[in-house]
């Protein structure tokens, strides 16, 4: 967990200096969805560039391999919801309260988001949900 803790520091950090270069990087934290779209839609964060006009969708702007670490997911703040995926190729279902990290290898315009399953008509995470994506 400490690791865990310490690796989300650092891409943090890295994100937020202007020193880094040849590589793209997405933080985006939070999120909510209403009773038409089960997709979580972003509204906090950086590298909103690369997300559809609506906030729910991570779109790869390159063909290559994406490092994805999604930390904090836990229950709705708001609403409620049986079940969270990531949503890429495949779903990947995540668990509550654990880190998940996976390499995930896109080709330019394939999307990414993370959807709740079972929810009520509206609700919300809070922002300790943390959804970053290193290329």
């Amino acid at each position: 967990m400490r690791m865990r803790l310490l690796q989300l520091c650092s891409a943090l950090m890295l994100m937020g200096s202007s020193e880094v270069t040849g590589a793209g990087s997405v933080w985006v934290y939070g999120g909510s969805w209403s009773e038409n779209s089960s997709a979580l839609k972003f509204v906090d964060g950086f590298g909103f560039e690369y997300f559809s006009s609506d906030g729910k969708k991570f779109i790869a702007p390159e063909d290559g391999n994406y490092d994805i670490m999604i930390n904090g997911v836990e229950r709705a703040t708001e609403g409620t919801f049986q079940k969270i995926f990531l949503v890429a190729q495949k779903p990947h279902q995540l668990s509550i309260g654990q880190t998940f990290e996976k390499t995930i290898a896109l080709s330019k315009g394939d999307t990414l988001g993370i959807w709740t399953m079972g929810h009520s008509t509206s609700g919300r995470v809070s922002s300790s949900l943390n959804f970053l994506i290193n290329w």
